[in-house]
């Protein structure tokens, strides 16, 4: 044994006398290599390095983390036992849509690329090839989409750009976590070392319609099962999956208001769910609607009791099918597709009837962004335009909505 490799030993043996947890070990191998090992409850753990040095360090930072309370097993984590521990704390944390948009990404790109290899051996040359594997992979079928649609009413074809962007994203978060954990102790995505990918929005503007257009629109629809819906969403700017989760007893006919605080969305596996919340944590809130709204909702109240009566209907949803079904967002899509050709208007998405009424309550009737936001229940006020005066009273957001009715002529 040489003076480095009997050092090494002397230094080790003062942290087992110290430590009660774990004790450790440097060896020199037959190759002229040196071996550092440690044992931790019941379980051994090694690492061979070409200098004793080098062996030292990674001896030193292993018996810190085991003192710190870490596991011996952590050390030697695959990806895919650290991505389930990560995917089982987001079920407690996320709306199950979100889990589920997560548990893709990581089926598609991330584990068939990296299930098996230790966290620890993950470096930045490995995940910038991960996210260039997987651009092209996206390009790929998007090409073989956009080639299927080519005769779609689609305005752009998709790029794919936004999907490589939540692959970074899910993969950082990933890496945050295993640093967290001290499974690593540097995030190799950090510090521009893997580059967030840019994703070109301009591509996917939205389109408002004018006030003449809107009122043909509803003209055109004013027969459908779903007219109340689309109106209550051109004055109010609801988003569609609360306005199909609105259920009666939200409604205060009394007070002119709906509370919303859920919404109905499809769960993989589970089918049509009305889930306890909404999309964003301003997303709770209560809409205060004009009267000319509230009679008519009260109209169709009284046709919901009546079949509830006859035993036609058994949910308490407000907007249903035809058959009094929880409503699929495509076939409703499908139907509002249809009198948008019946108006003959421009063909928008049902996203840009919410995108048309919050821009009519902040250009055309100078609604305090505040109170536009405390109506549409969307998150950022510097989405839009935060220099606006903060007001948050009843009056403006009962004003905000009152405006939008009166300024469109209704069947």
């Amino acid at each position: 044994m040489n003076e480095e490799t009997e050092e090494i030993h002397e230094e080790v043996r003062v942290v087992k006398h110290r430590r009660e947890k774990g004790s450790g070990s440097v060896s020199k191998t037959k190759e002229g290599k040196f071996r550092a090992f440690i044992d931790s409850n019941g379980s051994r753990n090694s690492r061979t390095f070409e200098t004793a040095k080098d062996a030292k360090i990674w001896l030193k930072e292993t018996i810190q983390r085991t003192e710190e309370g870490m596991k011996i097993s952590t050390v030697n984590m695959t990806f895919q036992a650290l991505a389930s521990l990560w995917i089982n704390n987001k079920k407690g944390e996320c709306a199950e849509r979100t889990v589920e948009s997560y548990e893709y990404i990581l089926d598609t790109y991330l584990l068939p690329k990296l299930r098996g290899r230790r966290v620890s051996d993950i470096g930045t040359i490995h995940i910038q090839k991960v996210l260039n594997d997987a651009r092209n992979q996206i390009k790929t079928d998007i090409s073989i989409k956009n080639a299927k649609n080519i005769n779609s009413t689609r305005k752009t074809p998709q790029t794919g750009d936004r999907a490589i962007q939540l692959i970074w994203v899910v993969m950082n978060m990933i890496m945050i976590y295993a640093r967290r954990l001290r499974i690593i102790s540097y995030n190799p995505m950090s510090d521009d070392a893997v580059k967030k990918p840019e994703f070109d929005n301009s591509t996917k503007k939205s389109t408002v319609w004018s006030i003449e257009e809107i009122e043909k629109f509803l003209n055109a629809s004013v027969d459908s099962n779903y007219y109340l819906m689309f109106l209550l969403v051109i004055i109010t700017g609801i988003r569609q999956a609360e306005a199909l989760g609105l259920e009666w007893s939200k409604v205060d006919f009394d007070k002119n208001t709906i509370h919303i605080d859920q919404q109905l969305q499809y769960i993989k596996g589970k089918g049509l769910q009305i889930t306890d919340h909404t999309k964003s944590k301003n997303g709770e809130r209560y809409l205060i609607l004009p009267d000319s709204y509230m009679i008519q909702l009260k109209e169709f109240y009284k046709i919901h009791q009546q079949l509830v009566k006859n035993k036609k209907k058994v949910n308490t949803l407000i907007f249903t099918s035809s058959e009094y079904t929880p409503v699929f967002q495509t076939n409703m899509i499908r139907e509002f597709k249809s009198y948008i050709k019946k108006a003959e208007v421009t063909n928008i998405r049902f996203h840009d009837l919410r995108h048309t009424a919050i821009s009519y309550m902040v250009n055309d009737l100078n609604i305090p962004v505040a109170d536009v936001i405390k109506v549409s229940g969307h998150t950022s006020e510097a989405f839009m335009m935060t220099h606006y005066v903060h007001s948050t009273n009843d009056e403006n957001k009962a004003r905000a909505v009152s405006e939008m009715d009166k300024m469109i002529k209704k069947p």
